[in-house]
């Protein structure tokens, strides 16, 4: 029965091309490119990666942001530049997976991992929301 560890070829060919030539079972030395034809010779198992999925997790997070604003003086009429302060702190989506900052929780999936966001919340937790 064989051993089904399913592993990615780039890593496998990676670890490979680093090895020095070896001494093969045959007696003979085994170079890294009769290495690499072997290894590219297999034939890819048909697996698909096991889809990810989950719902944005809402973590506090502070953010400041200073910026200059540029105007006309109402009472003297001159031209004025002041640092404005925005703190924009609140709740923000997070990925359960890769930790991620969401650009909005609109978004359907993560963008940095792929990671679906389509499961529902667990029983309870919107019933305040409902009310």
């Amino acid at each position: 029965m064989p051993n089904n560890d399913y592993i990615l070829r780039s890593d496998a060919t990676t670890l490979v091309s680093q090895l020095p030539a070896y001494h093969g079972s045959e007696g003979a030395w085994v170079d890294q490119k009769d290495a690499l034809d072997t290894l590219n010779a297999i034939p890819a198992a048909d697996v698909e990666p096991k889809r990810k999925t989950g719902r944005w997790v809402y973590k506090h997070r502070t953010q400041v942001h200073y910026h200059k604003e540029t105007g006309e003086d109402v009472m003297t009429g001159e031209k004025r530049t002041v640092m404005v302060y925005d703190d924009l702190s609140g709740k923000y989506p997070h990925c359960p997976y890769c930790d991620a900052l969401a650009a909005d929780s609109f978004m359907d999936y993560c963008p940095h991992c792929g990671a679906k966001m389509d499961a529902e919340p667990p029983k309870g937790e919107n019933d305040e929301q409902g009310a």
